[in-house]
């Protein structure tokens, strides 16, 4: 999509507010109530068919798309949780808290911008670390984050980790060798709250499980725009995602939670408005990737191993989980990649299976084509996720990924300053779909990395 199309040369920003909902899909907008997200689409405007742009719709991915305007092909974000690392045999996670290392090949828009505007006060914020380092990349003057979220290996590995983590409550942090702001460091939510809505009652929950995590995050916002005044800030809002996981996307506790991730944007727009700059201020809201839900697990390697015995699974460096799978191999040659997809493909509920080189392989499989990917991509059918060896069954109900249409599909809104009112555009995706999207139904929609190519030009940098 060209941007350009939505812009009003007429009325530059002076600052930016990004909000990131993790998870937040398409069609949450029109069914629950949103009142100033719907407000910010009417007066800008709003992409009721926007995608993902990777053909894993992943939160890491996704971000890392809207911060470089690449796709995972560029720049090297598989997923959320590790990919395997062939020459060293590691797991690598898109961030190293011990030693702040950002593993993403290409540099975001806003490094870019900043060489050109040194000047330029850029902030971010979240509870995830891969929502607030992510977006800015490491040339932000300000990242605040508490944890790392696990939601697929929560079983193993715990539901969340990091510094910011403690028994009694969450505080933000900063990144290795950045000293963060005592105003922030003095703010911290109860790990556990008692959060209830129209129909349900969760005693005792995690806030971190809840909508109310949201308003930690909002409060940090707003202190950072009282403070810092930065010129760019990033919201990462991560309430939503982890609801619609745990509960579906047809729960009363996701239509309560979106629209409590609502009011918190509300709260900042209320703030802008009340110090005379909302109408110089240009509000992108987007998201990371829709969801769907996955109730039914596919364990890969014993599937593999009781139809094609040890010598097949023994070629298996790593198996990664997922809504959508992959395996890594030992010896990639030709000759096993096909011994190895024609097993894959005779396994019952894998709707498809790929290498990731394959020329004629789809749209969403070239988009992941790096050398962090797995040799083979599995699809299981939208209902299905590949799980670890040994794995039995879920640990939450609903899950995101492959390229199905309530995967792919996301909020995205650009509004106020810049940009031409035009309202609600476009059509709703079927969220109903259990076919994978084709090449003719994505072509031209408007997509994550659409993001930056809309702060490039705000900025007045080359592409």
């Amino acid at each position: 999509m060209d941007v350009a199309q939505w812009m009003d040369p007429d009325r530059r920003p002076k600052r930016i507010v990004f909000f990131g909902i993790d998870g937040g899909r398409g069609d949450y907008l029109e069914r629950f109530e949103a009142p100033v997200m719907r407000g910010l689409a009417e007066r800008g405007v709003g992409f009721r068919n926007a995608i993902a742009s990777n053909g894993l719709a992943e939160t890491a991915a996704g971000f890392a798309s809207m911060a470089t305007g690449l796709r995972t092909s560029g720049h090297g974000v598989l997923t959320s949780r590790e990919w395997y690392d062939r020459d060293t045999g590691r797991l690598i996670y898109v961030y190293d808290e011990e030693t702040g290392e950002m593993h993403m090949d290409a540099p975001t828009v806003i490094q870019r911008i900043k060489e050109t505007k040194p000047d330029l006060r850029v902030a971010s914020i979240s509870t995830k670390d891969r929502l607030a380092i992510l977006l800015p990349g490491g040339s932000a003057d300000l990242v605040a984050y508490s944890y790392r979220e696990h939601v697929f290996h929560r079983h193993a590995k715990g539901s969340y980790t990091g510094r910011g983590v403690g028994e009694e409550a969450y505080k933000f942090t900063e990144r290795t060798g950045r000293e963060l702001p005592s105003y922030l460091q003095e703010m911290s939510a109860p790990r556990r709250v008692n959060w209830s809505g129209p129909g349900f009652d969760h005693p005792g929950e995690d806030i971190a499980d809840t909508a109310l995590i949201d308003l930690f995050i909002a409060d940090g916002a707003l202190a950072i725009l009282e403070r810092e005044r930065p010129d760019i800030l990033f919201v990462g809002l991560v309430a939503v995602n982890i609801v619609g996981h745990k509960w579906g996307p047809e729960s009363a506790e996701i239509a309560e939670c979106f629209g409590e991730t609502d009011r918190q944007i509300g709260r900042v727009v209320d703030y802008l408005k009340s110090r005379g700059e909302l109408d110089e201020t240009l509000f992108i809201v987007t998201a990371d990737h829709g969801m769907s839900v996955k109730p039914n697990v596919i364990d890969i390697t014993k599937e593999l191993l009781e139809r094609a015995g040890d010598k097949l699974v023994e070629n298996i460096a790593y198996t990664f989980a997922g809504s959508a799978g992959g395996l890594y191999l030992k010896d990639p040659r030709p000759e096993a990649i096909e011994e190895t997809l024609a097993a894959v493909r005779g396994v019952p509920h894998v709707l498809g299976a790929w290498w990731k080189d394959d020329p004629e392989a789809p749209w969403f499989v070239k988009r992941i084509a790096h050398p962090n990917t797995f040799d083979i991509l599995i699809v299981p059918e939208r209902d299905w996720v590949i799980v670890d060896p040994g794995v039995e069954e879920v640990n939450v109900m609903a899950h995101h990924g492959p390229p199905f249409p309530p995967d792919l599909s996301i909020v995205q809104i650009f509004s106020g300053a810049g940009i031409r009112p035009a309202g609600l555009v476009g059509d709703l995706l079927d969220m109903e779909g259990r076919a994978l999207m084709t090449q003719e139904e994505i072509e031209g929609l408007p997509e994550q990395t659409d993001v930056a190519h809309l702060l490039l030009k705000m900025y007045g940098v080359e592409e």
